[in-house]
């Protein structure tokens, strides 16, 4: 399947599509990994839809799905917004 040509997009709805769909794609990986990089997770890895949060997998940080992550981050992000409100 071809990379799709994706119009300007703000994070939040990169992230809020990727967290509903079942593919990535390759730019998904670098954007993911450098926005990891940004909100301070220097360490993370992510490669083929694998994020690897500690730079490899480990017991106490297993690599997840980079969907997965993308929930994450909203959750934390929706958490995040409610505390100052």
């Amino acid at each position: 399947m071809s990379e799709p040509v994706m119009e300007k997009e703000t994070v939040k709805e990169w992230l809020d599509s990727l967290a509903a769909r079942t593919t990535s794609y390759g730019s998904d990986d670098i954007r993911m990994q450098n926005f990891l990089h940004m909100i301070g997770i220097t360490k993370a890895i992510c490669v083929r839809g694998i994020v690897y949060m500690e730079g490899e997998g480990t017991i106490q940080a297993p690599p997840m799905d980079i969907h997965t992550v993308a929930r994450w981050v909203i959750i934390k992000y929706n958490k995040a917004e409610e505390a100052v409100k």
